[in-house]
């Protein structure tokens, strides 16, 4: 397809015009479709020739294309808005656009108009009553003035708040609204969901929820949810998928380190016993572990035998939670967990006790 593999050939969907030389030379052309010849050179991205400015864009992510063996590879600025969309025949050539930008798919930063439409809506009304104001008393430009430059400045801005970041990072999710900035962390995530429509909802561990709605992209007036040419791949698709990447990583690598604190690695009975039920409270520095991490230890067939019987021990499973006990003795390949696990399972406090003596 490419005969260097910096070259790639693709079609363009949208490129941002940086100034009035560069709309004269190559108008951005957003919403539409045609052949394009890209090349990266020492970092730079070429199309047709015209470098496309490195300090315009910050990030790039791939989205896979719909019924389609193709990929569309998107950067974004540091307004978060669209700088480049471009198609092309395959996820792994997009993935390697993107390595060869020096980008990678570890964080996304993205623009939306969507969660405040009646925000949008009260500035396009204002911006029509200050043109229609400053016609109707055009004899009286002073009052036109007036009247119509405050209306003017509030549709402009309200049209602005209208329009929101969201940042995806490997250590949390910033959203950005009407001027304020929350961030998630993922240890402060119990879960994320989506609809089939266009809405994120992320779910946190003090039982809150906050919700995206991302019903189109505001990055230069493509939408990234529609089809475009008979294909496409909604945003919040990819949003979700990298949340649930990097969820899934801080899980693992949580649980990792409370399988280790789990385990009773050598200690005393004693000793190890009080220092589950220590971490159990939680103190200070910090929090106590979530049932739904302990649950991961629990199931986790590679964490240690006696971090597993920890966890049982603290999470003490009732009702329907017994069944999902059941499973996991009966998948135990170690003779001692299973026994361990059984004494829980049956509440015997002395059984218990000399079972976990044998775990060590």
């Amino acid at each position: 397809m490419t005969e260097n593999p910096d070259d790639f050939e693709g079609m363009l969907l949208e490129r941002r015009a940086f100034d009035m030389l560069d709309r004269l030379i190559f108008r951005s052309n957003a919403g539409t479709r045609r052949p394009a010849r890209l090349r990266v050179t020492d970092g730079v991205l070429f199309i047709d020739g015209v470098a496309v400015p490195r300090d315009s864009y910050t990030t790039g992510y791939v989205l896979p294309v719909e019924d389609r063996e193709s990929a569309r590879l998107c950067l974004t600025g540091a307004d978060h808005l669209t700088v480049v969309d471009v198609e092309l025949a395959s996820t792994d050539q997009a993935e390697r656009m993107l390595a060869s930008l020096g980008l990678r798919q570890d964080r996304l930063a993205v623009s939306f108009m969507g969660s405040w439409p009646l925000v949008g809506m009260a500035g396009l009304v204002a911006i029509i009553v200050a043109v229609a104001v400053a016609f109707g008393l055009r004899e009286s430009w002073q009052l036109a003035l007036l009247i119509g430059l405050p209306l003017l400045v509030f549709g402009l801005a309200t049209l602005r708040a209208s329009r929101f970041p969201v940042i995806i990072a490997p250590d949390g999710v910033t959203i950005q609204r009407l001027g304020m900035s929350r961030f998630i962390a993922y240890e402060d995530l119990e879960d994320v969901s989506k609809d089939s429509d266009s809405s994120v909802l992320f779910s946190l561990r003090d039982g809150s929820t906050v919700g995206v709605e991302m019903e189109r992209d505001a990055g230069g007036g493509t939408s990234m949810l529609g089809a475009i040419g008979g294909g496409g791949t909604p945003l919040h698709e990819a949003v979700f998928k990298l949340v649930k990447k990097h969820l899934a990583a801080h899980r693992q690598g949580g649980s990792e380190r409370l399988g280790e604190r789990l385990a009773r690695g050598g200690r005393p009975m004693d000793s190890w016993l009080a220092d589950i039920h220590k971490l159990e409270r939680g103190d200070y520095r910090e929090e106590s572990p979530s049932r739904a991490q302990l649950w991961r230890v629990l199931k986790d067939g590679t964490a240690d035998a006696s971090a597993r019987a920890a966890a049982a021990r603290l999470l003490r499973p009732k009702g329907d939670e017994l069944k999902r006990l059941r499973i996991v003795i009966d998948n135990a390949a170690s003779p001692p967990l299973r026994v361990a696990l059984e004494t829980v399972e049956e509440e015997d406090a002395t059984a218990e006790q000399e079972a976990f003596e044998c775990l060590t």
